[in-house]
């Protein structure tokens, strides 16, 4: 059997192979930490851009809402004064219509008084 010597000295043999064969599994073990903590400080810096650049959209988005607010209250102005106006061109219009046709009216007897006229105005002269 083995005695308390032996036993220490398979102990400590056990011990060293396993350091030399844990030692490549704990050296990848630190880089992979290395390069996790490497990815987290960039997903932290990513995460700081990406929220920079939500602000700047949910900005920019507002702004856009109140231009087009205020466009929209722009144009409601507009229609109302363009149809005020239309109102106002059709009633002179209407009113322009009715003027020539009384004036087309007095044209066309004023036409028969000066027919009238210049008959008369022969007839004077043939009697001279």
């Amino acid at each position: 059997m083995l005695d308390k010597n032996d036993i220490e000295v398979i102990k400590e043999l056990l011990k060293g192979a396993l350091q030399t064969e844990l030692q490549p599994i704990k050296d990848d073990i630190k880089a992979l930490k290395a390069g996790q903590n490497r990815h987290s400080l960039l997903l932290e810096n990513m995460d700081k851009k990406l929220n920079t650049v939500i602000e700047g959209q949910q900005s920019q988005a507002e702004q856009i809402d109140r231009h087009f607010t205020r466009l929209d209250g722009n144009i409601k102005d507009d229609n109302s004064l363009i149809k005020s106006v239309l109102k106002n061109v059709s009633s002179d219009v209407k009113d322009i219509k009715e003027t020539t046709g009384r004036l087309d009216e007095e044209n066309k007897k004023l036409g028969v008084v000066t027919g009238q006229n210049c008959v008369e105005i022969e007839y004077l002269k043939k009697l001279k």
